[in-house]
């Protein structure tokens, strides 16, 4: 039951902080869920999403009215985080080009050493890398698709050919 409350306690303080905002600003919520095994899944929320406890035993997270069920007893940790959308991040002159790109791209506008994340559409953290502004990131290895750009608190989206 403790376990429950550390996960119910932020979540309701999020829907409630969330649901109230006023400004023009688009803001998303991060949801990232760490595994007693260390790894991180993460799961980007707008205002259609939601997060919901229909048992002891399972935490389920809807998105684009698609279900992804979680195991509680799976969970060490979930961490929210509130970001700002990717328009906003690139009028703060920071951005990621070539976009859509093939191979590799690079990040403008950050200052010295930055970690960078690179998240699947389902969440996965698929690259881990600590880079410098303007530094050519290799993603050959990934597959085609959508992800998420995770550096310095901002997102971007990124299409990989």
């Amino acid at each position: 039951m403790r376990h429950l409350l550390k996960i119910v306690l932020p979540l309701t303080l999020l829907i409630f902080g969330f649901g109230n905002r006023t400004t023009a600003q688009q803001v998303e919520v991060q949801a990232v869920i760490t595994n007693h095994n260390g790894d991180e899944q993460i799961y980007q929320l707008d205002g259609n999403d939601r997060i919901s406890f229909p048992n002891d035993e399972t935490m389920v997270i809807t998105q684009n009215g698609t279900d992804i069920q979680i195991l509680i007893s799976e969970i060490r940790k979930v961490t929210f985080n509130e970001v700002l959308a990717t328009a906003e991040n690139e009028a703060e002159n920071t951005g990621i080009s070539p976009n859509p790109t093939s191979n590799s791209f690079t990040i403008s506008g950050i200052n010295g050493f930055q970690q960078m994340n690179i998240y699947s559409i389902d969440g996965k953290l698929v690259k881990r890398e600590i880079i410098d502004c303007g530094q050519s990131i290799d993603i050959s290895e990934l597959p085609q698709g959508l992800y998420y750009v995770n550096v310095n608190k901002q997102n971007f989206k990124l299409i990989k050919l």
